[in-house]
């Protein structure tokens, strides 16, 4: 009998389990959904030298064209990161020192039509801060097209 009991607990507590991290997930999921949608649309930002830098999200599909180069990205979000929610950047196509390449990042949307990226230039690094230091972090401020 106290086996029979001891297993019941033991299956409720995993039905527990389950039923709390599908709902995290589902939570999880839906904010990733939120932010794709905040971010989908025709952008620009201010590249160097006055270069303006194109940017067309679609889905977790980014493509960026700068004045010399173009790429195609996947992205990937994490919305409930801390202190910054996290963005991957995965270059599917472009310039062969790029493609294949994953740049780590984080990013906020500030209302409507303006997101600011941060993204580490080396792989396996993310950066900490929204701020351009040298060729280490490059700052993104991107303006929705209108």
């Amino acid at each position: 009998m106290f086996m029979l009991h001891a297993f019941r607990m033991a299956a409720d507590a995993c039905a527990l389990l389950l039923i709390g991290s599908s709902a995290s997930k589902l939570q999880a999921d839906d904010a990733v959904e939120t932010d794709l949608k905040a971010l989908a649309g025709s952008w620009t930002s201010p590249g160097p030298d006055g270069a303006v830098f194109e940017w067309e999200i679609e889905g977790k599909l980014l493509k960026l064209t700068t004045p010399k180069r173009k790429y195609t990205i996947t992205l990937g979000l994490d919305p409930q990161a801390k202190p910054h929610k996290t963005i991957d950047f995965k270059v599917d196509e472009g310039p062969e020192d790029a493609k294949g390449k994953t740049l780590l990042g984080v990013y906020k949307i500030e209302g409507a039509d303006k997101i600011t990226f941060c993204a580490a230039a080396g792989e396996n690094v993310r950066p900490d801060k929204f701020e351009q230091v040298g060729e280490e972090l490059f700052l993104f401020e991107l303006t929705r097209k209108k």
